[in-house]
């Protein structure tokens, strides 16, 4: 087991988990690699808490629930960035675009929507 409390580039970035692997929240630098498994963390605390849950082999209870409030506050701000990506690929069919401009597109959407969420548990609806 390798523990890391930094936010220093340890793993590929394309293999380093977005949320708390305990409430679900922003991952803030914690990272647990638990037999190939990379676990991040929003404190260590949470990280103690994940480090538990996986030696027990606790399965995560936490079901996610999509706010269409906050997909259509997003994609109301995102009309721009489909705007750049289909006339950088000449075309408004997104399966026409090539997979990383697709994957792309989706990262920039998944992160925004869950930026706007960590606000609204930070700040209230």
């Amino acid at each position: 087991m390798i523990q890391y409390l930094s936010k220093y580039k340890f793993f590929p970035k394309d293999k380093r988990p977005s949320l708390c692997g305990h409430c679900l929240r922003g991952g803030k630098g914690f990272y647990l690699d638990w037999n190939d498994k990379i676990y991040a963390s929003c404190s260590y605390k949470h990280l103690e808490k994940i480090k538990e849950r996986v030696i027990k082999k606790e399965n995560l209870t936490i079901t996610i629930q999509v706010n269409p409030d906050s997909v259509s506050q997003v994609l109301d701000n995102f009309k721009d960035t489909y705007i750049e990506f289909s006339k950088k690929n000449n075309t408004y069919v997104f399966h026409e675009w090539p997979r990383n401009d697709r994957q792309s597109f989706f990262q920039k959407f998944v992160a925004y929507y869950l930026s706007y969420e960590e606000k609204l548990a930070n700040e209230g609806l």
